[in-house]
């Protein structure tokens, strides 16, 4: 039979598992997300090369237009990339402070069930605070992925 303080230092450590899980998870999102914009990235690019030299505008002046909005949605798509592959630092929250928790240590005023509470809920805030942050990042993905579409569809209007 346990005591209700190994039941406590059972749940904490459940807890902090937990959260500490979702984080990281969160933090892999994140990471997939980039990979997924550089690759969006590149193939907007590869299709800007590939197709762009086959435009001919010699007797068919009306190709200019397409070819223009071709040019655009892939400036405006590559910067929407870009925008996704460099979040900004200062809207990330993955680490706090631990000094206080040392000085406790020390004086020998810290419990292992008030470390591992205290990190399971700095690890829960953490993530509900980088939820915003990464919705930013895919909706800026999302939008690469409609100019890279729409550049494609300007593509063959322009080779038609």
């Amino acid at each position: 039979m346990s005591t209700p303080e190994e039941d406590q230092a059972t749940v904490g450590t459940l807890l902090w598992e937990e959260s500490r899980r979702q984080l990281v998870r969160q933090e892999s999102d994140l990471d997939s997300l980039r990979l997924r914009a550089a690759g969006i990235l590149s193939v907007a690019a590869l299709v800007a090369g590939l197709l762009g030299p086959h435009v001919q505008l010699a007797n068919h002046g009306w190709r200019a237009v397409p070819l223009g909005f071709a040019l655009g949605f892939f400036a405006i798509g590559a910067l929407c990339s870009v925008v996704a592959l460099a979040p900004r630092r200062k809207r990330w929250t993955f680490a706090h402070n631990m000094q206080t928790w040392f000085t406790d240590l020390k004086d020998g005023n810290l419990r292992p069930i008030d470390l591992t509470a205290n990190l399971a809920e700095h690890f829960e805030g953490y993530r509900l605070s980088n939820v915003p942050e990464i919705q930013r990042l895919y909706d800026w993905f999302l939008l690469s992925c409609v100019f890279v579409g729409l550049q494609v569809i300007a593509w063959g209007v322009a080779l038609a």
